[in-house]
C-alpha cells in the first residue's frame, strides 16, 4: 500500500505487516517507521485526500476520524480505518474454579432443584462440604427444623424457586429464619440463622430455563443485634415504667 507525501516528494509504503481495521488507535511515537509488531490482514486502506503538513516535522499521523496513527513525516487522511495492534490469543478461563471461588454465597439449582455447583463462600456459611451435596436435592441437604414447629423458610423457599420458574425472573425474598442443620463433630442439632436470598434464572439455547441461581446473605448477626435492640428498649421501657410508679407512690405518700 503507498501514499504519496507532497510534502516529502515521495511515496510512503505501509509494511506488509500492517494490519487495518476500523479500531481506535493507540500507538508509541515512532519517527521513522511503523511498530514491527504489526502484522497484516489483507485489509485494504482507500484514501480520499493525502495532503502535506508543514506542521509535521518530525513525524505525522494518519487519521482515523479523531484518533492519530503515527506514520513518517506527513498527514495521510482517508476513511475510517486505523492501524491496530495484533490480537493476542488469551487463555480460556476455568469458569468452575472462578465461581466456586467467588466471594459470595452462591449455590446453582437444575428446575428440578438438584445442586449443581456450590461456591466455597455458601459451603462455608452452611457448614456443609461440596462433595455430599453435589447432585443432590436442595430439600434434602436443607431440611426444616425439626424443633421449631413454626419455621416457614423451606415453605417460603420453596414458593420463591416455583415463582422463578413459572414466572422466568428473578425473586427477591424477605429476610428468612432458616436454620441450618450442624455437622456430628460439632454436636448435630440445628443452628439459628437468619438469610437474605435472591433466586434468578438462566436460560438455555433454547430459551428455557436450565439453571437457577440461588444467592444468599446471611444477616443473622444483624437480625440478632436489631432483635436484642428491642428486648433492650422494651427493658427500659419497664424500668422506666416502674420508677414512675415507685415516684408516684411517694408523692401521693408525701
Amino acid at each position: 500500500m503507498k501514499f504519496t507525501c507532497r510534502f516529502l516528494k515521495s511515496a510512503y509504503t505501509f509494511p506488509q505487516y500492517a494490519k487495518l481495521s476500523d479500531g481506535p488507535s493507540q500507538f508509541p511515537v515512532q519517527s521513522n517507521d511503523l511498530p514491527s509488531a504489526y502484522r497484516t490482514v489483507r485489509d485494504s486502506y482507500f484514501p480520499t485526500a493525502i495532503r502535506a503538513s508543514t506542521q509535521a516535522r518530525s513525524r505525522s499521523t494518519a487519521i482515523k476520524g479523531l484518533g492519530p496513527v503515527v506514520t513518517k513525516g506527513c498527514w495521510f487522511k482517508g476513511r475510517r480505518r486505523a492501524l491496530t495492534r495484533p490480537l493476542r490469543s488469551l487463555p480460556t478461563p476455568d469458569f468452575r474454579a472462578l465461581f466456586e471461588s467467588a466471594p459470595g454465597l452462591y449455590l446453582v439449582l437444575t428446575p428440578d432443584l438438584t445442586i449443581v455447583a456450590v461456591s466455597d463462600a455458601y459451603l462455608q456459611a452452611t457448614m456443609t462440604k461440596r462433595a455430599e451435596i453435589l447432585d443432590r436435592g436442595f430439600f434434602d441437604v436443607f431440611p426444616a427444623n425439626p424443633d421449631d414447629p413454626g419455621a416457614t423458610g423451606v415453605s417460603n423457599l420453596s414458593a420463591s424457586l416455583e415463582r422463578v420458574l413459572r414466572n422466568r425472573t428473578s425473586d427477591a425474598m424477605a429476610v428468612q429464619k432458616y436454620d441450618i442443620r450442624q455437622p456430628e463433630s460439632e454436636g448435630g442439632g440445628f443452628e439459628e440463622r437468619y438469610w437474605s436470598p435472591v433466586n434468578s434464572p438462566i436460560f438455555g439455547p433454547n430459551q428455557q430455563i436450565a439453571y437457577i441461581i440461588h444467592r444468599v446473605e446471611d444477616v443473622t448477626e444483624s437480625v440478632r443485634l436489631q432483635q436484642q435492640g428491642v428486648e433492650q428498649s422494651k427493658l427500659t421501657e419497664k424500668l422506666l415504667s416502674r420508677a414512675q410508679k415507685v415516684e408516684a407512690e411517694i408523692f401521693l405518700r408525701a
